[in-house]
């Protein structure tokens, strides 16, 4: 997607099963650097990991069901 001739990406955080996550999926300005926010996530990941539902950032741009929750962008 553009917005003001610049692509921008939408990026879901989804569980170990693909399902996206959509109260976390961020734009790429509102995602910032995805390792310091993966670093972030830290926490919840070791927690999700001992119950077996491990959480990565996906590229999620196509699904035209999602929008940033931080700033609203997106086709939703």
């Amino acid at each position: 997607m553009k917005v003001d001739g610049t692509t921008m990406n939408l990026y879901s955080r989804v569980t170990g099963q693909g399902t996206a996550m959509a109260d976390a999926t961020l734009c790429d300005a509102c995602l910032g650097d995805i390792p310091a926010r993966m670093a972030a996530d830290a926490a919840a990941d070791a927690a999700d990991d001992a119950r077996g539902a491990s959480r990565v950032w996906v590229l999620s741009t196509g699904n035209d069901q999602l929008s940033c929750v931080e700033c609203g962008w997106g086709p939703r």
